[in-house]
C-alpha cells in the first residue's frame, strides 16, 4: 500500500498531499509547484541497534545496563559484540579461578577453608551466574528484535541441537514491519 506525499518547494523533503506550509523548513507551498512521490507507509526493514555505531565497549556498557530488561530489542551488532565483550570478561575471570583454584588445598575438605578462601572463590561465580543470566536476557531481546517470541530461547532446553538452532535464529536481521515487539 502507498502513500501519496508531496515533496517541499525549498528544501525537497517529503510532505503530506496538500500541504500549505513545510513541517521541516517552514516554506509556503504553491499549488503549481508541487511534485508527488510515492513514499512506503511502513519504514523498510533496517538494522535496528540502539547504540550509534556498535562496537565492543559500547554495546558490552549496553548489555550491563539492560541486564535483566527482556521487554526492549537487541540490534543484531549489539548483540553480538556485546556476547565478544561478556566472553572477553569471562575468559579473565576464568584464568583468575584457575590461577586461585591451584592454590586451594584439597576439595574433598571445603570444611577446611578459611572465610578468606570463601571470599575469593564467591564473587566469580556469581559474577559468572550474573554474565548467564544476562546472556539468557540478550537473547530474549535479540529474538525480540528478529520479531519472534522469548520462548523461542526455550529451544535450547527442549529439542536436541536447539542451541544451534536459536544460533542460526539470532542471526537474522531486524524486522521492522509486523513486529509486535516494537513499541
Amino acid at each position: 500500500m502507498e502513500n501519496y506525499r508531496s515533496t517541499c518547494i525549498k528544501c525537497g523533503k517529503p510532505i503530506p498531499l496538500g500541504a500549505n506550509f513545510c513541517q521541516y523548513c517552514s516554506a509556503a507551498q504553491s499549488f503549481e509547484s508541487r511534485s508527488t512521490v510515492t513514499m512506503p507507509l511502513e519504514p523498510l526493514d533496517h538494522p535496528y541497534n540502539e547504540t550509534i555505531q556498535p562496537n565492543l565497549i559500547s554495546s558490552t556498557g549496553l548489555f550491563f545496563k539492560n541486564l535483566t530488561n527482556t521487554s526492549k530489542r537487541l540490534g543484531r551488532a549489539d548483540y553480538w559484540w556485546s556476547v565478544g565483550g561478556v566472553s572477553l570478561i569471562g575468559l579473565f575471570i576464568g584464568i583468575f579461578g584457575l590461577f586461585t583454584l591451584g592454590h586451594l588445598p584439597d576439595w574433598t575438605q571445603l570444611s577446611s577453608y578459611s572465610i578468606a578462601t570463601w571470599a575469593v572463590l564467591v564473587p566469580p561465580v556469581l559474577l559468572i551466574l550474573t554474565l548467564i543470566l544476562g546472556l539468557i536476557t540478550a537473547e530474549i531481546r535479540r529474538l525480540h528484535d528478529s520479531g519472534r517470541s522469548g520462548k523461542t530461547w526455550l529451544l535450547n532446553l527442549l529439542i536436541p541441537f536447539g542451541g544451534i538452532l536459536l544460533a542460526v535464529i539470532l542471526c537474522e536481521p531486524s524486522k521492522q514491519r509486523h513486529n509486535p515487539y516494537i513499541p
